[in-house]
Parts: structure tokens; C-alpha cells; sequence
């Protein structure tokens, strides 16, 4: 048997070849004149992928679109817990990085935090989805928090003249 084909059934998979070649040929331009992404330009980007990954939204940005509302909003317990986290992993220095009594789990989150933090940082070129990103590693933030937010307590209760019990507290 001989296949009859249609004169329309020619021109709809001669249209269709067409495109195909079409898109194989801007597929080949774009890639010609893609620029390949060196380790200084990654370096160099990295304090503005964490910028965007640990700040933005900045309220100055609320101009640019009116959804960026809600993120400001989030923002109001955001900001305050990165402080309160790097009061945590500065005032817990010691139990991080001592090599014999310190605490190998604390360690471990700290280290997941950063690498995630680096990660999405060398990645991340807009909020949106940095925004999405950040929730993979607020769970560390919040143990950092935490510790943060023990430590201010602590002082506050303490009151700032007895800094010495402060500086010894977390050398158990």
C-alpha cells in the first residue's frame, strides 16, 4: 500500500518544520551570545544574591510595586530575628567552632544556614523568587533567633554591668 497524503496534510508538516528550524536557529543564537558566568563574576555578585535573599523587599522598594506590601509586613518580624540570629551565632562563637566541647549539631545548622544562604545567593536575581527560596532555611534562622533572643533576655536580666557571668554563660 501506497500512503495517500493530502496536499494540506504537506503544507501543515512543511509549516511545522518551519518552526521547528526557527527555533533551532534563535535556540543557536541565543546560546552564541550567551556570556558564560566566571567565578569572579559569581564572587562578585554574592553580597547582592544575599542582599536580595536576607533583606529584600527593603522598604524604600514599596514604590516599585504595591504587592511588596505584604512581604514589608513579614518584614516586621524578619529584620528582628536576623538580628536576634547573629546575636545568637555571635554570642554561641565558642560552642560552634570549639573542637571538643563544642556542639556538633549547632555546628551543622550553622553550616546548613550558610550554605543555603551562599547557595541562593550566587542564584537568586530577583525577590520573588528569593522570597520562596528564604523559606528553606528560616527553621536554622529561628534556631539562631532563638539563641539570640536568650542571650538579650539573659543580659536584660543580668543588666549590663555583671558582664562577666554574661560572657561565661554559654561556656558549658
Amino acid at each position: 500500500g501506497s500512503a495517500n497524503i493530502s496536499t494540506a496534510q504537506i503544507v501543515d508538516l512543511t509549516t511545522k518544520v518551519q518552526l521547528i528550524q526557527d527555533r533551532l536557529t534563535n535556540l543557536a543564537i541565543y546560546l552564541n551570545t550567551a556570556t558564560v558566568s566566571t567565578l569572579t563574576d559569581d564572587i562578585l555578585y554574592l553580597p547582592k544574591g544575599i542582599r536580595v535573599m536576607l533583606l529584600d523587599p527593603l522598604p524604600h522598594h514599596i514604590t516599585r510595586s504595591p504587592s511588596l506590601f505584604v512581604a514589608l509586613l513579614e518584614h516586621l518580624l524578619w529584620y528582628p530575628a536576623l538580628i536576634l540570629a547573629a546575636i545568637g551565632i555571635y554570642s554561641n562563637r565558642n560552642t560552634l567552632f570549639r573542637r571538643t566541647t563544642g556542639s556538633p549539631e549547632l555546628l551543622y545548622v550553622f553550616l546548613l544556614l550558610c550554605g543555603l544562604i551562599v547557595m541562593w545567593g550566587l542564584v537568586e536575581g530577583n525577590f520573588g523568587t528569593a522570597f520562596r527560596h528564604r523559606g528553606e532555611f528560616v527553621w536554622a534562622m529561628a534556631v539562631f533567633t532563638g539563641l539570640g533572643f536568650a542571650r538579650v533576655r539573659l543580659a536584660r536580666t543580668h543588666g549590663v554591668t555583671d558582664r562577666e557571668s554574661l560572657d561565661h554563660s554559654n561556656d558549658d
